[in-house]
C-alpha cells in the first residue's frame, strides 16, 4: 500500500490502522465466486473484437456481452462493475496489443485517476510526510475523518 513507502516505523504504521501488518485480503469471502484472469480476458475480447471500446460506460454493450453469454453465469451488471473497477485499472497486465490497450483509453496507464484534476495543486511527498508525521507525533489517527485535525495543521503551518 502507498502509506509503507513512506518508510514510517510499524508503531506509526499501526497507529494509521494496521497498515504495517499483513492482513486477510481485502473483500475476502469464502465461498465468493471472483473473476478468474480467463473471464476478464472474454469481456477484453469482446470489447476489442467488436470495436465497443466507446461503449464501456453505458449498459447496452453489457446487456449484449450478457445475452451472448461471453462470461457465463454473470450479470451485465457485474461485468461491467469488473471491468470499471478491476480490468480498466490493469489494462497493462493482459498481455494486450499496444494497439488495443490504446483503444481502451490512451497509454494504457492510469491517466484518468479517481479525483485527478489537470490544473490541481496537489501535495509533494516531503508535505505527505509531514502531514503524517504530525498525525503520528499527537496520535490523532482518529481524527484524519474531521475538520479540527485539518485546521490544526493549516494554523501550525505543517504544510
Amino acid at each position: 500500500e502507498r502509506i509503507r513507502s513512506y518508510g514510517l516505523s510499524n508503531e506509526t504504521l499501526r497507529g494509521f490502522g494496521g497498515y504495517g501488518e499483513r492482513k486477510k485480503a481485502r473483500g475476502f469471502r469464502q465461498n465468493a465466486n471472483y473473476y478468474s484472469r480467463e473471464e476478464d480476458l472474454n469481456i477484453l475480447k469482446f470489447i476489442a473484437e467488436n470495436k465497443r471500446f466507446d461503449d464501456v460506460r453505458g449498459n447496452e454493450v453489457w446487456q449484449v456481452m450478457k445475452e451472448r453469454k461471453v462470461v457465463e453465469g454473470r450479470s451485465w451488471q457485474s461485468m461491467k462493475e469488473r471491468f470499471t473497477k478491476v480490468i480498466s485499472k490493469r489494462i497493462r497486465t493482459y498481455g494486450l496489443s499496444n494497439e488495443i490497450v490504446r483503444g481502451f483509453g490512451g497509454s494504457g496507464e492510469r491517466q484518468k485517476a479517481r479525483g485527478f484534476r489537470q490544473n490541481a495543486n496537489y501535495y509533494s511527498r516531503d508535505e505527505d510526510l509531514n502531514i503524517l508525521n504530525f498525525i503520528a507525533e499527537n496520535k490523532r489517527f482518529d481524527d484524519v475523518r474531521g475538520k479540527e485535525l485539518w485546521q490544526a495543521m493549516e494554523e501550525r503551518k505543517v504544510v
